[in-house]
């Protein structure tokens, strides 16, 4: 089992810098063969000056995973100026249990959230 368990995430991990490749993500073969590809979404808000209005936690995906690929999850979103709704709700393009890949074009894949 152990032998087994430290192939897979070899070849998890190994998946995951294929798939940064643009010519390889974008290949039908490749969305027909993993599935699900087609829910994942890309939105991009424009915040002028502020918080963008949402708590992040470290998503779970089972205790190997989250400690070789910790990701951030939306928790939760925060108030904006005087009470009202955050930017990111009010968009309504971000949900809880959405993850996020980055923020202002910075990566936020390897950070550590509680």
């Amino acid at each position: 089992p152990e032998f087994l368990e430290s192939r897979r995430i070899e070849l998890e991990n190994w998946l995951t810098r294929l798939l940064r490749l643009p010519r390889v993500a974008s290949n039908p073969d490749v969305e027909t063969f993993l599935g699900g590809l087609h829910s994942t979404r890309e939105v991009s808000i424009m915040v002028p000056v502020g918080s963008l209005g949402v708590s992040l936690q470290q998503k779970k995906l089972g205790s190997t995973s989250a400690e070789l690929y910790p990701q951030a999850e939306v928790s939760g979103f925060t108030s904006g100026e005087g009470d009202s709704v955050g930017v990111a709700e009010e968009s309504g393009l971000i949900h809880v249990g959405d993850s996020i890949s980055k923020i202002s074009g910075e990566s936020v894949i390897n950070n550590k959230y509680s």
